[in-house]
């Protein structure tokens, strides 16, 4: 009987580890744009005066990142955050500062912890 219930308890435990998992739900678009905020904060960035871009499918960073790559000449060639964002599925938030575009930054959060993955500032 105890080996019985001992089964069932460790059946147990790992369907729900395992529902946890598959069920686990991105956060919604403002509470990143807000995440990314905070992050920027911690950063000393202050994010004023600027226009935000919520990357849902990171076409926008892909497309740009393309850009540099075929553009030697461009300061941001070579420094881009990509190997880093690899292995992880992100959210791309970018950071379109009005007065200078030198200052714009891109944020990359976690969709399901809200974590800061990178913040990649323009050359």
């Amino acid at each position: 009987m105890k080996i019985l219930f001992r089964m069932v308890v460790i059946t147990m435990v790992a369907i729900l580890s395992f529902s946890s998992s598959v069920l686990a739900v991105d956060l919604g678009k403002e509470e990143i744009i807000a995440k990314a905020k905070e992050a920027l904060a911690n950063a000393d960035i202050v994010a004023v005066d600027c226009n935000i871009l919520y990357d849902e499918n990171n076409k926008s960073w892909e497309d740009w990142g393309m850009y540099v790559l075929r553009t030697p000449s461009d300061n941001n060639h070579g420094n881009l955050p990509h190997g880093i964002l690899e292995n992880y599925k992100y959210r791309a938030i970018y950071f379109d500062f009005y007065e200078n575009a030198k200052k714009d930054v891109w944020v990359f959060m976690d969709p399901r912890t809200g974590k800061a993955l990178a913040i990649y500032e323009k050359k």
